[in-house]
């Protein structure tokens, strides 16, 4: 049996349509970009080039196929590879190891989910989330499309400590007033924040919650890729956690933060 192959075009509507329970259109999409500024075009024109890529006229260039690989969450060399129906998403092995090996040993009660690395809760943004090493967990915080990162300094303190394990839902448009991953353009670092609109500049903000810290640079810009859905804290040999599918607000994590 030959195993079908896929151009990189063909792979776009491919994800798109394993985003969400409906799947995206080539106009959300277009969107998702065009709200990142990728490439600096504007809705029209992606939904233009996204059109034209996915009927081969021409093969998507690696700088905009890029951008789309970010906007949909998923691996950029899944695209370049002519066999694979299901999309690779951030956060899984390039070689799809976790999924051809057999399942690691977890202790009972436990389930084994990708740890992508450590986020960054600091002035500065922090290392691209590479990491796919498997780290046990509750079964309540399993779900498709997520991945744990361990905090690392305090711009969200006291509703994130150093340590805390946390729970990302891939989600490239996540409720205003939740903590969220954002990932700067160009070198795809991270940090994690709280997610608030600037009536004043009429856009999205990353904001600490520790008023000492001061928020990290823009930059090229940046786009939020998930939220926070989930906390692990073991505190004086106590744990704690905190789950909530639609995503944590620092109220939810320390009573007297609004």
């Amino acid at each position: 049996m030959h195993s079908v192959s896929y151009t990189p075009g063909e792979k776009i509507a491919l994800a798109r349509g394993r985003m969400g329970p409906k799947g995206w259109s080539q106009t959300d999409l277009a969107h998702a970009l065009a709200r990142r500024n990728a490439l600096g075009l504007d809705e029209r024109k992606w939904r233009s080039r996204i059109a034209n890529y996915e009927s081969n006229r021409p093969t998507p260039p690696a700088e905009p196929l890029r951008h789309i690989a970010d906007a949909l969450g998923v691996v950029y060399q899944w695209f370049l590879e002519p066999e694979g129906e299901e999309p690779l998403l951030k956060g899984q092995p390039v070689e799809g190891a976790l999924f051809t090996a057999p399942a690691p040993y977890s202790p009972p009660g436990k389930v084994p989910m990708i740890y992508a690395g450590e986020v960054p809760c600091s002035t500065n943004w922090g290392n691209p989330l590479e990491s796919t090493t498997p780290i046990d967990m509750d079964p309540d915080f399993a779900g498709p499309n997520r991945y744990v990162c361990r905090v690392v300094n305090d711009s969200c303190y006291p509703a994130l400590h150093e340590g805390d394990l946390t729970v990302w839902q891939y989600d490239l448009n996540p409720p205003f007033g939740t903590i969220v991953l954002a990932q700067r353009k160009g070198d795809h670092n991270c940090t994690a924040k709280l997610l608030r609109y600037d009536a004043t500049l009429h856009a999205p903000r990353l904001v600490p919650i520790n008023p000492r810290v001061e928020p990290p640079e823009d930059g090229e810009g940046w786009g939020a890729i998930a939220r926070l859905v989930g906390v692990e804290r073991v505190q004086d040999g106590l744990k704690r956690t905190w789950k909530l599918e639609s995503g944590l607000r620092p109220k939810h994590l320390l009573p007297d933060i609004d």
